[in-house]
């Protein structure tokens, strides 16, 4: 007699083996969507405590750029009443796409414009809520704004280890996100149940830092010359299990001039060439590292030569915003009866440095 498995047992075997396989990718499938789904949450609470805070501060006034409308008819009649609280004219209702500058948001994992139409997150001007105007699909279900479902995630997460992971929760704010030579001011904006363990600039300790309330938040105000990178532990309820950190790294300070040589050995053209022209100077070294050359720009016989006076470096700035002749291929013509060259460069934090020839 053969010795082996048995048809019924061979069956028997497989259907095991599936249903381990499917309980594992369900509860697989499980855990990706209530970690998206949390992910989701934290981001939109995060945004809409912000905004509600830049209104606080300004009148009223939402942080706000163009006007978009959502067309609810594209939409499962089982999640339009995520929409209920607006009013809704015809199928569309009317939001205004946040400007996430104004409050200081540099990364979002959802609404950055990156997937397709209405990926932004709006708020609506008669309600004050924010909404992801795209739609995020979770599993089976759709999310347009914070549900009390969403509300219910969030509130028992963030009583969990999880919370340690979220870096929504702190909010960067700066003074100025263009190119700068001025001081930077950076605002953290931290919930009022959060508790601040430390905070550490390029990896040292800071405690040099004005501390505010604004709404439901405390603010951490840190005021610098220079570029640097902030880190920013708190905690909720005193224990480690409700630690959250984020970190910022700031880059847009410049104080550096930029370069400029000018040859002064003119290089002068035949009379018959050009009766207007004597000749042309060329620059023979420019550059900026940093922010970059906004502009170079050349004044003959100008008022700024030699050794400037403190009252001439005050203005000099703003006259050559609005005189001057731009430079282009690094050729300065030069006309017959020009006594004097003044050449004028200037980079986006607004160093700059000028050049003076006598001829």
């Amino acid at each position: 007699m053969k010795k082996g498995f048995s048809f019924i047992v061979l069956t028997a075997s497989v259907v095991v083996i599936l249903l381990l396989v499917t309980t594992v990718t369900i509860a697989g499938t499980t855990t990706a969507n209530n970690s998206r789904k949390l992910s989701f949450a934290m981001e939109l609470n995060a945004l809409t405590q912000s905004v509600n805070s830049y209104a606080n501060s300004n009148n009223g006034e939402y942080p706000v750029g163009n006007n978009i409308v959502v067309n609810i008819s594209n939409i499962d009649s089982e999640y339009v009443s995520q929409f209920s609280d607006e009013e809704i004219v015809g199928n569309t209702v009317a939001l205004a796409e946040i400007d996430y500058e104004k409050i200081g948001y540099t990364t979002l994992k959802y609404g950055n414009g990156k997937d397709g139409e209405n990926d932004v997150y709006a708020v609506s001007p008669l309600t004050g809520k924010v909404y992801y105007a795209k739609g995020l699909k979770i599993g089976t279900k759709v999310y347009y704004t914070l549900t009390s479902e969403l509300e219910n995630t969030l509130s028992y997460n963030t009583q969990s280890s999880n919370a340690k992971n979220d870096t929504s929760l702190i909010v960067f704010s700066l003074s100025d996100t263009n190119w700068t030579k001025n001081t930077i001011s950076l605002s953290i904006k931290v919930p009022n149940e959060y508790e601040l363990v430390n905070i550490l600039v390029n990896n040292t300790p800071y405690t040099d830092y004005e501390t505010t309330t604004e709404g439901k938040n405390k603010v951490y105000k840190i005021s610098r010359n220079g570029n640097f990178i902030v880190n920013v532990v708190c905690r909720k309820d005193g224990t480690s299990a409700s630690q959250i950190e984020a970190k910022c790294n700031i880059t847009n300070y410049d104080n550096t001039p930029p370069t400029l040589t000018v040859d002064t050995n003119l290089v002068e053209l035949n009379a018959k060439e050009n009766d207007e022209l004597l000749g042309f100077l060329r620059i023979s070294e420019k550059g900026d590292t940093q922010s970059g050359i906004k502009y170079i720009k050349y004044e003959t016989n100008s008022i700024f030569n030699g050794t400037l006076t403190d009252e001439q470096k005050g203005i000099i700035s703003a006259h050559f915003e609005n005189n001057g002749i731009p430079i282009y291929s690094d050729i300065i013509p030069i006309e017959k009866g020009t006594r004097q060259v003044t050449v004028y460069i200037e980079d986006n934090a607004g160093n700059w440095k000028v050049q003076s020839i006598n001829l």
